[in-house]
């Protein structure tokens, strides 16, 4: 993208976060505990404060982050409640790359912690291929 990304005339929407999510966004699970995050990464951070924007908008209450790494910007979401209700509109606006991930996330428990954590590893290892 563009230092200064052509936005939606109209606005942000679900299906253009899941488009923009299947294309940079991550699901990662802690590796200690039941925790969900989501992460997208971008070189120029105008199109993360857009859809941080848009998510505050649409789930009022959600705790979203935009960080500066060197030369990356990174939106955040860390709060597991936000990510699952997150990843639950992003499947219902046609997430499709990433599916299976978010499909697979939304079981997370404290139970299924561990298998959630492999299940993700695994999904992660067959996309590098």
């Amino acid at each position: 993208l563009r230092a200064e990304p052509a936005f939606m005339p109209g606005g942000c929407t679900w299906p253009y976060f899941a488009g923009f999510f299947d294309a940079v966004g991550s699901v990662q699970v802690g590796p200690q505990s039941a925790s969900l995050s989501l992460q997208l990464n971008q070189r120029h951070p105008g199109v993360l404060w857009f859809l941080r924007s848009f998510v505050a908008s649409e789930l009022p209450g959600c705790r979203c982050q935009v960080r500066q790494y060197a030369r990356l910007h990174r939106m955040i979401v860390s709060d597991s409640a936000d990510c699952l209700q997150l990843l639950s509109r992003l499947l219902a606006a046609g997430l499709a790359v990433k599916r299976q991930v978010a499909e697979v996330a939304l079981t997370l428990t404290p139970s299924s912690h561990m298998d959630v954590r492999s299940r993700l590893s695994a999904l992660a290892r067959s996309r590098s291929r």
